[in-house]
């Protein structure tokens, strides 16, 4: 017959491609047409799985990064500047902490609010006459030309830490949750 027999595989490659080239042809062609990918794929569930979980995981990523932030700029404003404005800002922190408690200044005078949160919360969540001694410090750093000293700051941190050390202690759980990772008022 006319076809020689070739012994190299280069001369044998070349006579598959020169002889045979409608064959090779059509095989590349039929892999194409049926769409033969190397990709692997994962079943619908698993992505969804691995979607939520994903998603899950960066939201609990976010919560607790805007909490770190959250309690790292509390503590720089209860320990850097001066002693008025620390105790301003501890005081806007108490009035937070006493919201959750249901005790609102509204339209009371400070002593009035005072003598109302000892009788409604004191010895609850903290000790008697130490909230009328914190509005008395407060005040004086608002409306006085004389600072609160280092001691009197100290102590007005001292006592909202305590406070809302008895909050989070008297609360269900649900309400721990928020208050540590929804409103970030307890450390």
């Amino acid at each position: 017959s006319g076809e020689r027999q070739i012994t190299s595989n280069r001369q044998s490659t070349q006579k598959n491609t020169t002889v045979y080239p409608t064959t090779v042809t059509s095989v590349i062609s039929t892999v194409t047409s049926h769409n033969i990918t190397t990709k692997a794929s994962f079943p619908k569930p698993l992505k969804n799985i691995i979607t939520s979980v994903l998603t899950l995981g960066i939201i609990i990523l976010i919560v607790l990064a805007r909490r770190k932030i959250i309690l790292d700029l509390r503590t720089k404003k209860f320990t850097s500047g001066d002693n008025s404005s620390k105790t301003a800002y501890i005081y806007d922190y108490a009035e937070k902490l006493l919201s959750t408690q249901k005790l609102k200044q509204e339209n009371l005078t400070f002593k009035e609010f005072a003598e109302k949160t000892e009788k409604i919360s004191g010895n609850k969540i903290f000790s008697s006459g130490d909230f009328s001694k914190f509005m008395n410090i407060s005040l004086g750093a608002s409306f006085s030309n004389i600072p609160p000293t280092d001691d009197e700051v100290k102590f007005c941190i001292d006592f909202v830490n305590n406070m809302s050390g008895k909050i989070y202690e008297q609360s269900n759980f649900i309400y721990k949750f928020i208050m540590k990772f929804i409103t970030v008022l307890i450390k």
